[in-house]
């Protein structure tokens, strides 16, 4: 890979010279998918570097896993929201977050704590109980917004649920009788919420791990991407050469994904291009590149012509893949794999 005067990368290209390796796939429909990485693991946080011997092993999740709603629980009980969240994010955020949450608690109704009726609120559902804030005397008006922020964020935590009417007492957790809940309030700004979640990102905490009481609330709980591929690459020193290796044994890819049809589908993985960008050179670089083609061509850095990436089928092409019919242009055939890299005084 070089880079010209005349095409310096930008955007998605200027990201992508970060990727150690990228991958594609074909859909089931036959449409052609191209994931990297950097681009498609890396800035999700969807990697792992493990030491091995002579070398580091980095394991890549290739497809966003989860999206960034997930990561922020609408509702957990105060022992998961102390011991999960708050003993993690640091002392510089715990206003955020309390900011941002009502603790509430259910209690019996009383003359202190009187039943409040909520509009398209069954009035059975809460029985002999009600909701207030724990540590906070409120007032009925400010009681009964809080009502309503339970109850709408339970109707948008339950796929069951289409409106506060289709809320049943059996929808009530039986948790909040046991004791108190944090819940997500609408006071909250979206800046907030955002702020929240790059919080809870930065813990290294799953989805899962977070909103570990979405299931003892009855709320729905976070499904993680079904399409996703897991792909190792380890790197070794072996005397004064790297060696960079993908175990094929351990890639993983999507299989038994139900379509919305019902039906079962299979994405079997295309191709593997890996350190592509490996010794990219700069925009004031001067040397060349050594490429196989017949008995060796080289191509000089930063000439200022336009020019498509130099790819070749090593040792013959495969016909059954790409018939000469096809062919636009005409190369030499490449007999051996030398490739080589002269930039400046250096040989990388």
């Amino acid at each position: 890979m070089w880079i010209s005067k005349n095409a310096s990368p930008r955007g998605a290209l200027k990201d992508r010279i970060k990727a150690q390796l990228s991958m594609s796939y074909y859909t089931p429909r036959d449409q052609l998918i191209t994931l990297d990485s950097y681009n498609d693991a890396v800035k999700y946080g969807q990697f792992s570097v493990t030491q091995i011997q002579d070398g580091v092993r980095i394991e890549y999740t290739l497809g966003r896993e989860w999206n960034d709603a997930d990561y922020l629980p609408v509702m957990i009980s105060q022992k998961s929201f102390e011991r999960n969240i708050l003993s993690v994010i640091g002392d510089s955020n715990l206003d955020l977050f309390l900011r941002c949450c009502d603790l509430v608690q259910m209690v019996p109704v009383s003359e202190e704590y009187p039943s409040i009726d909520v509009f398209n609120l069954d009035s059975s559902v809460f029985g002999n109980y009600t909701l207030t804030a724990v540590g906070k005397s409120l007032t009925e008006r400010n009681r009964k917004t809080l009502i309503e922020n339970f109850v709408d964020q339970l109707v948008s935590s339950r796929s069951d649920l289409e409106g506060r009417s289709d809320i049943r007492s059996s929808h009530i957790p039986a948790l909040m009788r046991e004791q108190p809940v944090y819940v997500l309030n609408s006071r909250a700004r979206r800046w907030d919420l955002d702020d929240m979640i790059a919080v809870l990102k930065e813990t290294g905490l799953s989805p899962v791990e977070l909103r570990c009481d979405d299931e003892l609330l009855g709320l729905d709980a976070p499904k993680a991407a079904s399409i996703v591929f897991r792909i190792a690459l380890e790197y070794r020193l072996e005397g004064d050469c790297l060696v960079v290796t993908v175990p094929i044994s351990d890639i993983e890819y999507p299989t038994g994904v139900v379509n919305e049809f019902g039906q079962k589908e299979t994405y079997h993985l295309y191709s593997i291009n890996l350190l592509e960008y490996f010794g990219a050179a700069g925009e004031e670089a001067q040397g060349y590149i050594l490429v196989p083609d017949g008995s060796g061509a080289l191509i000089n850095l930063n000439s200022g012509k336009a020019a498509s990436a130099y790819q070749q089928w090593v040792y013959g092409r495969d016909n059954s893949l790409d018939p000469p019919a096809t062919l636009l242009t005409k190369t030499e055939q490449v007999y051996l794999p030398v490739f080589g890299l002269k930039n400046g005084e250096r040989y990388p």
